[in-house]
């Protein structure tokens, strides 16, 4: 059975914000790069990821 691990982190609420909008900024880079097809995909997928679990914890 796999252990699930959690991790915590705090931000001051403008760090947070300015944190999602830098995530935001890079993934509309990726967009724009050339480079290999299933690693640009694969970047913007764990990227929304991210800024998904920003989301959801700011609705907290």
């Amino acid at each position: 059975m796999k252990e699930i691990s959690k991790v915590r982190l705090e931000f001051d609420l403008h760090e947070y914000r300015q944190l999602a909008l830098v995530i935001r900024d890079h993934k509309s880079l990726l967009y724009k790069l050339k480079m290999n097809e299933l690693i640009k995909q694969g970047l913007i997928k764990d990227l929304n990821i991210i800024v998904g679990i920003l989301e959801r914890a700011e609705l907290k």
